[in-house]
């Protein structure tokens, strides 16, 4: 085997004996890798993984369990729905376990095998016969296999095992246990049959029939899907529901034996939720100042990823680069993770302290120090990049038009005190902003800052204004209605009982509210602020209606609409806390962590259908 064929076994063996230790997306990136490299090897042809480990009897499987074509994207699965009919097809919830085969003769369960390397599998007939959902005698004379796989469900990991790594890995871990420990706990979901005697398998539909009139749990499934269906199915999709799923497998409806005894058939395919991975390879790691703050970037091989060609991939922070043991040349896999940037999630070859951390920042020439979080940070307090970044959060909070870059790079070149900047918007020279931004740019500017200072704010837009990362308005706006000074004497015990709130947040509020106190104190003056009364006035206000929050997509609606319609009846969250009244979701009993959270906080429960009707 070749040296990428080493890792991808690797990886695949690993996945499938429960020690996943690589992302499905990413996984994909070396398969297709592989296909463009070795489009002639023999993993390609096979199923890759196996959960044989350590086992020395090996059976042979009453039938194959093979593995899907998967398609990453939209646009993939666009490509195979032009070339495969899809007049008569069926789609089910892809069930993400452990995958085993249950044999029966005359009704009766005669022996369970693993899923193994496709051909062959491990007797695993003892822990499975304890699994909820097997029958040992079924209600049809059924002679032939039961294709699914055991899981465990969400609240029973989040309940039982809370210090596991999910739920996937310790349903494979135990069903492995020689003592059979905590097999009741695990779930059977039958999704596939072979039957010998031909009488339940013509369609995929009577399958899934068969199956549920026989006592099997089977998985959510569809007959006739659209393409635009499937699509808003597969958005809809929780990556940490009540039920491990990882995609949804589209079928021909009538059944073809022969396609179904290849290790990839070619009929069906498993349409995964959009997170393409690619494997690049780093030319150089650049360090991006933005305020105070240096991010880490690497420039890499340009590649394909989510039908657009990107160069640049993010890696995080110090910490993160450490634990993935990043360097220039290195191979690794990114990943968009539904971003803008991709980000680096592993390298192939790691090495240790191969890279370099900027000890000078290179505007000011000011010490350069990495905090805990792993980020570095310029020391100097008057670094013209820190002003510029400041005074881009000054416009951004008071929606100012017209201060584009050059406009922020004059600031910094002369590191323009903010007191300064409102001292000269408060006079009486309108044109005083153009030696920064040329002709009426200056004077639009001038105009804006006169109207925000002018109006009364609340201490949330104020204090949005400084160079805070962790702090924007709306994570402000969490702390409630309270003065300035209600927010400046606010201790530790104070913050973190707040919804929202954190020991790591808590820390950051109180250090910024300490660091910046000279500054708080010489602004404050420009400004005029809300009262609490009228801040509680408002929200009141704007609290009419019940509060709701959207999750999972809504056919024909975007989430702005559904929020523009919302508006003025209800208020639009876009988390699930406490004080929440309404979620509306696409499947009210889809079991999503979501919809656990809601139901544990009393929340109503509501499917678009009710929602939109609400509003007629």
């Amino acid at each position: 085997m070749t040296e990428l064929e080493l890792e991808i076994k690797k990886y695949a063996d690993a996945y499938y004996q429960g020690n996943e230790i690589i992302s499905d997306s990413d996984y994909d990136a070396l398969i297709d890798k592989l296909k463009k490299e070795q489009p002639d090897s023999e993993l390609l042809k096979k199923v890759v993984g196996s959960d044989l480990k350590g086992v020395s009897t090996k059976y042979k499987l009453d039938a194959t369990m093979g593995t899907l074509e998967k398609c990453n994207t939209d646009e993939q699965m666009r490509e195979w729905w032009n070339k495969h009919p899809h007049d008569n097809l069926i789609a089910e919830l892809k069930i993400d376990g452990n995958g085993q085969l249950l044999t029966y003769v005359n009704g009766k369960l005669a022996y369970v095998r693993s899923r193994g390397d496709g051909e062959y599998g491990d007797d695993t007939t003892t822990n499975v016969t304890k699994v909820q959902g097997v029958p040992t005698q079924l209600k049809a004379d059924f002679n032939g296999s039961i294709r699914g796989e055991v899981v465990m469900f969400r609240s029973t990991f989040e309940k039982h095992f809370p210090e596991g790594k999910n739920p996937r890995n310790m349903a494979a871990g135990i069903i492995k246990r020689l003592d059979g420990q905590d097999c009741e706990k695990l779930n059977f979901i039958a999704y596939d049959l072979f039957d010998k005697d031909n009488k339940h398998d013509s369609s995929e539909a009577d399958k899934l029939n068969f199956l549920k009139d026989n006592g099997f749990c089977i998985p959510r499934f569809e007959t006739n899907p659209t393409l635009e269906s499937l699509k808003i199915w597969k958005d809809s999709l929780e990556p940490n529901g009540e039920i491990p799923c990882d995609g949804i497998v589209i079928k021909q409806n009538i059944v073809d034996k022969d396609d179904l005894k290849r290790h990839t058939p070619l009929n069906n395919v498993a349409y995964k939720p959009n997170c393409q991975s690619a494997v690049t390879t780093i030319k150089r790691i650049i360090w991006q100042l933005r305020g105070k703050f240096f991010g880490p970037v690497a420039e890499v091989e340009p590649v394909e990823l989510e039908g657009t060609t990107v160069s640049k991939a993010s890696l995080s922070n110090v910490n993160i680069m450490n634990e993935l043991g990043v360097y220039e040349g290195a191979e690794v896999i990114m990943t968009k993770h539904g971003l803008i940037i991709p980000q680096v999630d592993k390298v192939l070859q790691p090495k240790q302290n191969a890279f370099t951390v900027p000890t000078a920042c290179p505007v000011c020439g000011g010490e350069v120090v990495v905090n805990d979080s792993g980020i570095p940070v310029c020391m100097n307090p008057a670094c013209p990049k820190k002003v510029g970044h400041r005074y881009s959060r000054l416009f951004k909070v008071f929606d100012v038009k017209g201060a584009g870059e050059a406009f922020l790079k004059n600031l910094e070149d002369i590191s323009l005190p903010v007191d300064d900047f409102f001292a000269m918007c408060m006079g009486d020279d309108k044109s005083i902003l153009n030696q920064f931004a040329g002709g009426v740019n200056g004077e639009k500017v001038y105009v804006q800052m006169r109207e925000a200072l002018a109006q009364p704010v609340t201490a949330a837009q104020f204090l949005a204004t400084f160079d805070l990362k962790l702090f924007d308005e709306k994570k402000l706006n969490q702390l409630g209605n309270k003065s300035l000074d209600d927010i400046l004497a606010l201790k530790y015990d104070d913050i973190v009982a707040i919804d929202g709130y954190a020991d790591t947040t808590a820390n950051a509020l109180l250090d910024f509210l300490s660091s910046y106190a000279a500054e708080i104190d010489s602004l404050r003056k420009f400004f005029t602020f809300k009262s609490v009364e009228e801040m509680a006035a408002e929200n009141t206000g704007a609290a009419a209606g019940p509060s709701v929050c959207f999750t999972g997509a809504c056919p024909g609606y975007s989430r702005g609409q559904l929020t523009e319609m919302a508006n003025g009846k209800y208020v639009v969250k876009d988390a699930v806390t406490k004080d929440l009244d309404i979620l509306v979701c696409a499947d009210p009993n889809s079991g999503s962590s979501k919809l656990q959270k809601a139901a544990k906080n009393g929340t109503k429960l509501m499917s678009y259908e009710e929602f939109l009707a609400t509003l007629t």
